[in-house]
């Protein structure tokens, strides 16, 4: 999955990776989550506020970081494990 152009992705079994493709695939950004047999993530791209969304270490938690600003949220989205996650297409908006 593509984040912006110089950056790439990459969602395993209990971790997530952001690699900057022009430092030569260095590291930006590990998170470590609960076990995502699915591959579960979801990536917001507005110039303005990139979004990356992805389960958390806890079951039914979802984090969420918006990238540039390096803001950091954990969300108790559901009461079981977390299968599927979506982002709107305007991620720019606040509640």
């Amino acid at each position: 999955m593509q984040l912006f152009k110089d950056r790439l992705v990459v969602v395993l079994s209990t971790s997530v990776y952001v690699f900057n493709l022009l430092q030569g695939f260095a590291v930006e950004l590990h998170i470590k989550t609960c076990p995502n047999p699915r591959g579960a993530c979801a990536i917001g791209s507005t110039q303005e506020r990139p979004v990356l969304a992805t389960l958390a270490k806890d079951e039914g938690e979802v984090t969420v970081q918006n990238y540039f600003l390096n803001s950091l949220k954990v969300v108790r989205a559901f009461p079981n494990a977390v299968q599927n996650l979506a982002l709107s297409i305007d991620v720019n908006r606040e509640r």
